[in-house]
């Protein structure tokens, strides 16, 4: 209390996320290192999946903003194309310019992701802004570069702060 300590910061119940009433009963907590881990043994397929998995959840509430699954499918299909057109030439003669248009194929497609990644973000930021939630919203520039790892982390972050809340 105020008349305690004068020089305590006066409390406020703003954190108002609750694990039985929002979309993120669904979520659970699934370490980051864990997904690193996968994400090498898999050669890289392994964070698409995750992504997949967490969209559709965030897509099954009502709160936010779906993110439209042609986008979510044509990434996929898309993907997998790429991977497919990388390992084409070791079972087949190939041009030279084969391989240009591969790579830039592979660009367009990880740029797809990236989308896709920051479109999951946006929609957490949305929720995190509407609930007041008191973690930082999750950053632009470590996204671009953490990508699904930063998700996983920062999903992980307001999982336990929901049960460190009381809330199982």
């Amino acid at each position: 209390s105020v008349m305690d300590n004068p020089y305590e910061a006066p409390s406020a119940e703003l954190f108002n996320i609750s694990l039985k009433n929002n979309f993120l009963k669904e979520f659970k907590f699934f370490s980051t290192w864990y997904v690193f881990i996968l994400s090498i043994i898999t050669l890289g397929i392994y964070p698409l999946y995750w992504l997949y998995n967490r969209t559709k959840k965030i897509n099954r509430t009502k709160e936010l903003e779906p993110i439209p699954e042609s986008f979510i499918y044509s990434v996929l299909i898309l993907y997998v194309f790429s991977i497919l057109a990388a390992y084409y030439p070791y079972f087949y003669q190939v041009s030279k310019q084969y391989f240009l248009y591969v790579n830039l194929f592979s660009y367009f497609v990880t740029i797809l992701v990236l989308v896709w990644v920051f479109k999951f973000r946006n929609r957490l930021n949305n929720f995190l802004s509407k609930t007041h939630a008191p973690c930082m919203p999750l950053g632009p520039v470590i996204t671009f570069f953490f990508q699904v790892l930063y998700l996983s982390f920062k999903l992980n972050e307001i999982i336990e702060m929901m049960q460190e809340k009381g809330d199982k």
